[in-house]
């Protein structure tokens, strides 16, 4: 394995959930903290990295981050509301992935 496959898997170790927690559990315990600190990168880092398999058995959705950021996103969002200007945002094709990524953070769009 290359200097940089080692990196990535030492990110991905550290930031692995408990094996007893949930992704959707995880993220409903820390959103106040996020609320009030949405870059903090411990718990970002965890949530992130439960999510990923997501895109790596879908890369074509990869694209759909393209539209995370555009509308209301600069706006004062709850992470609710960001989830769904991502939704409102994106192509349709896109649409069935960000509605499994929502389910998968126990949020409902």
């Amino acid at each position: 394995a290359s200097a940089i496959d080692d990196y990535l898997e030492d990110i991905v170790l550290k930031n692995k959930l408990p094996e007893d927690i949930s992704v959707a559990d995880y993220y409903k315990k820390n959103a106040e903290t996020l609320a009030k600190d949405p870059v903090n990168r411990p718990i970002n880092g965890k949530i992130a990295t439960a999510l990923l398999s997501s895109f790596e058995t879908n890369p074509e959705h990869w694209a759909s981050i393209h539209y995370i950021n555009n509308g209301k996103a600069k706006e004062e969002l709850t992470f609710e509301q960001y989830l769904k200007n991502w939704l409102d945002e994106s192509p349709k094709k896109h649409h069935i992935f960000i509605h499994s990524i929502a389910r998968k953070l126990g949020i409902s769009l």
